[in-house]
């Protein structure tokens, strides 16, 4: 693969830098990207249940300050 995802989170941790945020977080579920994000430096902050098929959902974060 060309590496987009990991440009594209790049690229959005970079304008969130620009605007002074100190961290970014997404929410991910169980299902999906969970070791890419981690990889980024990304780690797990809450855990939400519920959903269909015993599904999981990841807030995950990584703080933007150098």
């Amino acid at each position: 693969l060309s590496g987009w995802g990991r440009k594209l989170i790049a690229r959005a941790e970079s304008i969130a830098r620009e605007r002074g945020c100190d961290f970014a977080t997404t929410f991910v579920m169980d299902w999906e990207y969970l070791p890419f994000f981690q990889k980024l430096g990304y780690i797990i902050e809450g855990q939400y249940t519920g959903y269909q098929n015993a599904s999981r959902q990841f807030r995950f974060r990584k703080s933007l300050i150098q």
